[in-house]
């Protein structure tokens, strides 16, 4: 039986739910605030996050060993108690509990480009070699405009948290913060464009037309290899989609061919030493187009054989993500396809404000169970293998596992079919288009979208795709977010072409539907439409929304749609 045979019977293998963990839980402490306390033991350790997939569906755990460097020369004095491979003590978690563990790989976290903290964000290679990162400058020009505001940064924060003042000044984090954007060698940009200005992002990030920055990571890999007894290597292209300067990254896609053609010949013959193949996984962008647009090339990589599972997509377009594309290509080569949903997305946890450590009684970051059923059945019904829950947890949180819920049940079709559901027309999120350090991986969304009261031709088309057939189907309501409160008498909604006209007050569906809690939705308007399931079709579906304006209006007011929802029962 020949190699590849092999890899691909172990690649067959069903793994119906793969769960990320970011590495919070090991490289919290390095983190400026001081929000996660020094690890006391390995108990601790382990307690953190990843406790809570213990007795759940999870197949196999993917730990970020590194974001910019790897775990075993994590600097930090606070997590010692580790030992020289602190990730060994995830690996043996995870075969304890019949879990495959796969060492993870963020390929160009950019980070330090806009969060410059102490430590891990700026490893020697990094620091010592400016003339590998995107922002293309010499040592010299480095030393002048970019040293001191990372030195600034570092040294108040140091002696503040020698001081304590992170403790008794909750405030003096969000003002270094500030402070230190202020001072930003790339300063002119943030105010021009905001902090999710690529250029803004990009300029830490490593250059892969540099041959050392490829070495590294080959480095970096094999070093993984030859400390844990792994079963894979996953390489996330998602943290950042940024790879190359700008307006090159097309044209260095056979660089890019070549380095990951190095890397499933670095993990064969890793796999030969030890007996057994060494999977790779790769997370990558929402679409086969965004990826070759950042310079990744997925259907030679599937073609070649060098990949065994694609993590399609950045799992915060969940609901629009094409993801039939996909499972067409992994279905052609033989390559299994996991959806990704990534808890950032607002929805996944129903527009509750981001945890913060310093308000004891915001705990609950447990995921809309709704909207996560809605986008695993989307998945589902597409075709994919698995479902990939990607930093399913908080990054700044306590300690405690009961605080972050538990690991959603997503893993049974038959379940999920038969589970309320809340869909969305996925928002331009996180970023704006062609923007940010998301965003080149990212599709745009369809909304917001903006109308005057005064215009007589004031409509726009949205479209949704939806996996319930109209027999499944009890209720169906459309909920809907503005601005401001909207007239309903103005608003009128088409479903497939049939218009809703029936409004109910959506404090009731939410409450006897228990499909949201309507306290935390919004102090925006909402407004809900009545839609006869009839109308539903399976797959794509025409949602068109018109603004008739009031006669003998005088003045004009603008209303913006901010979130669409379809719920189901």
């Amino acid at each position: 039986m020949t190699e590849r045979k092999t890899r691909k019977e172990i690649r067959n293998k069903p793994r119906r739910l793969i769960w990320n963990n970011d590495g919070s839980d090991m490289l919290g402490p390095a983190y400026a605030t001081g929000a996660w306390p020094p690890l006391k033991s390995i108990k601790h350790f382990i307690d953190n996050l990843m406790r809570y997939t213990e007795n759940t569906e999870v197949d196999a755990l993917f730990y970020c060993g590194h974001t910019n460097e790897p775990d075993w020369e994590h600097p930090q004095k606070n997590i010692e108690v580790l030992g020289p491979t602190p990730i060994k003590h995830a690996v043996d978690f995870a075969h304890k509990n019949e879990m495959e563990f796969f060492y993870a790989i963020r390929m160009n976290d950019t980070h330090a480009s806009y969060f410059p903290p102490k430590g891990s964000y700026w490893p020697p290679f990094r620091l010592n070699h400016p003339e590998f990162l995107l922002a293309n400058v010499s040592k010299e020009e480095f030393r002048k405009k970019y040293t001191p505001w990372i030195s600034q940064f570092l040294d108040e924060a140091e002696q503040r948290k020698k001081e304590k003042l992170f403790d008794k000044d909750p405030e003096y984090e969000i003002n270094l913060r500030r402070r230190s954007v202020e001072a930003h060698p790339l300063a002119d940009v943030l105010k021009r464009e905001g902090k999710y200005s690529r250029d803004l992002w990009s300029w830490a990030g490593y250059n892969y037309a540099r041959p050392e920055v490829r070495t590294h990571y080959l480095d970096i890999i094999r070093g993984a290899c030859e400390r844990y007894n792994l079963e894979g290597i996953e390489l996330d292209w998602l943290r950042m989609p940024m790879f190359f300067e700008l307006g090159q990254e097309r044209r260095n896609i056979p660089i890019m061919n070549n380095f990951v053609r190095q890397i499933r010949k670095c993990l064969d013959e890793y796999g030969k030493k030890r007996g057994r193949p060494i999977l790779l996984a790769m997370r990558i962008p929402d679409t086969i187009d965004l990826s070759l647009s950042v310079g990744l090339d997925p259907e030679t990589w599937a073609r070649e054989g060098i990949v065994d599972f694609f993590m399609a997509g950045s799992g915060l377009m969940p609901f629009s993500i094409p993801m039939s594309e996909w499972v067409d290509l992994g279905r052609k080569y033989d390559v299994k396809i996991y959806g990704c949903l990534d808890r950032i997305h607002p929805i996944f946890h129903d527009g509750r404000p981001k945890f913060d450590t310093r308000n004891p009684e915001i705990k609950d970051r447990v995921s809309d169970n709704a909207s996560v059923y809605a986008a695993a059945y989307r998945f589902w019904k597409a075709g994919v293998d698995g479902i990939y829950l990607f930093d399913w947890h908080t990054h700044h949180g306590p300690t405690d596992p009961k605080d972050y819920g538990t690991v959603p049940k997503v893993s049974d079709v038959k379940t999920l079919k038969n589970a309320p559901k809340l869909y969305q027309v996925d928002p331009g999120f996180p970023v704006r288009p062609g923007q940010g350090a998301l965003a080149p991986g990212c599709l745009t969304g369809q909304l917001p979208c903006a109308f005057t009261t005064k215009s007589d031709s004031n409509y726009t088309i949205l479209t949704i795709d939806i996996a319930d057939t109209p027999k499944s189907t009890n209720k169906i309501m459309l909920l809907t977010q503005w601005t401001d409160n909207p007239d309903p008498k103005t608003v009128k909604w088409y479903f497939n072409n049939t218009l809703i006209s029936t409004i109910q007050e959506i404090e009731d569906f939410i409450a006897s539907d228990e499909l949201a809690d309507s306290g935390n939705l919004s102090k925006q308007a909402w407004l809900g439409f009545n839609v006869p399931p009839r109308v539903l079709k399976k797959g794509l579906n025409a949602l068109k929304v018109v603004i008739q304006p009031k006669k003998n209006e005088t003045s004009e007011k603008i209303l913006e749609l901010l979130q669409v929802r379809i719920a189901i029962s």
